[in-house]
């Protein structure tokens, strides 16, 4: 008897049509809408509340940022940040602080570093974003 053939993985019925995706994953992220929402940062003038202080302990990360080649499944806030001082204008318009953690500064809890002409985000899952 061929045993072989027991072997072989069996299509399941679950697996022979694609899956849906949730709104949220509503297909890719083209270049028009990441460079849009870089342009609406741009053009933003944000006062920030007076109790989020401002400091400037991590000048090398103030700029405008712009992801570099956006996964499909990136949130829309990390398509581009405008930090200044520590204060950070994300990508759906949402204001935010950088954090100090043990290792340098934070976003939404992940680590925020420069390389070269480069703004690295790597998230809490590990999943690293640059940005230029």
């Amino acid at each position: 008897a061929d045993r072989s053939a027991s072997r072989r993985p069996t299509r399941s019925a679950s697996c022979a049509a694609p899956k849906r995706r949730a709104s949220w994953q509503a297909g890719p992220i083209s270049r028009r809408r990441a460079e849009s929402v870089a342009a609406a940062i741009r053009r933003t003038e944000v006062e920030f509340p007076a109790e989020m202080v401002r400091c400037s302990v991590w000048p090398e990360l103030d700029g405008e940022w712009r992801a570099c080649n956006p996964d499909p499944t990136l949130a829309q806030w990390l398509l581009a940040l405008k930090i200044e001082e520590g204060m950070v204008v994300d990508g759906s318009g949402e204001i935010a602080a950088l954090q100090q953690g043990a290792n340098g500064p934070l976003l939404h809890g992940g680590k925020l570093r420069r390389q070269g002409d480069c703004l690295i985000r790597t998230g809490r899952s590990g999943r690293t974003q640059c940005f230029i």
